[in-house]
């Protein structure tokens, strides 16, 4: 009998350090997973941070290049707009010139005239109501 309980006591203690074995390998087995879980955490933050920069990159380029093409479109549509003016302004002197015979330039000095002609006449009827 004496055989058996040392048997039996020589099991228990084997199943007793199984058990220390097993729960030690689910130990290691539980703090692998974490330790994995965490560096696939950190390799996933690395890559958004990542493209979160290149994003940024190419953002920042993109308003550059935008900038640039505002500045560009603006004085294109100034270019434009004084060539136009300026087409309107000859086009219609030559029309102008057509129906009275008169220039632009021939114009403007007969204004002058008649401006010059108008102050003298107040500057006369201000000298006889005196």
């Amino acid at each position: 009998m004496q055989l058996f309980s040392t048997i039996k006591a020589v099991t228990n203690i084997k199943a007793v350090s199984n058990v220390r074995v097993a729960g030690q390998a689910g130990e290691d087995l539980t703090r692998k997973l974490v330790y994995a879980g965490l560096g696939v955490c950190r390799v996933g933050l690395e890559q958004v941070n990542g493209v979160q920069s290149r994003v940024n990159q190419q953002f920042s380029a993109m308003v550059a290049q935008g900038e640039s093409v505002e500045s560009e479109l603006r004085d294109r549509v100034q270019d434009t707009r004084q060539a136009v003016r300026n087409q309107a302004e000859a086009q219609f002197n030559q029309v102008l010139n057509r129906t009275c015979g008169i220039d632009r330039r021939r114009l403007t000095e007969f204004e002058d005239k008649v401006d010059r002609l108008q102050a003298a006449v107040e500057k006369l009827a201000d000298k006889r109501g005196q």
